[in-house]
């Protein structure tokens, strides 16, 4: 959250090492690496040289990005106007690891991802509209996956 952000880059590194997956949206990213919102090139770099497992930046309704062993992966949002965005970022991690845990490849995984915060924001509420079972495959498969 942006209290611990607050104690700065240098003082969270040692933590890092200790998360598999560290969920923060692209505003976090930019005050934890001391860097304009508007540099995410910059931000990227950035988070591929964290220790974790897996960084995810997500990006409002342009999407998300996944850093992992030194590769940025990114899908697009759903498009269209969200009706609330609260919870989003939740909807998003919550399906990101749940595609972890089932073994899904990290494209799937961010493709989960997606997709579960995809359907909450077109609802009212933090939690309304999260999918009760996973989607076919065919409906993941939708979400276009980039590597960069």
């Amino acid at each position: 959250g942006s209290a611990e952000l607050n104690f700065g880059f240098l003082k969270l590194l040692p933590c890092f090492s200790k998360v598999d997956v560290l969920n923060i949206n692209r505003e976090e990213a930019a005050k934890l690496f001391n860097l304009p919102f508007e540099s995410l090139t910059e931000i990227l770099h950035r988070a591929k040289e964290l220790p974790c497992k897996y960084t995810i930046i997500t990006d409002g309704i342009r999407g998300a990005y996944v850093c992992c062993s030194g590769q940025v992966s990114h899908a697009g949002s759903f498009g269209g106007k969200p009706k609330n965005t609260t919870g989003a970022g939740d909807a998003f991690g919550s399906g990101f690891v749940s595609g972890l845990v089932l073994g899904r490849s990290v494209e799937d995984a961010l493709r989960l991802g997606i997709w579960n915060s995809g359907l909450v924001i077109k609802k009212m509420g933090a939690k309304t509209g999260i999918w009760k079972k996973l989607p076919p495959d065919s409906d993941i498969k939708r979400v276009k996956v980039t590597i960069q």
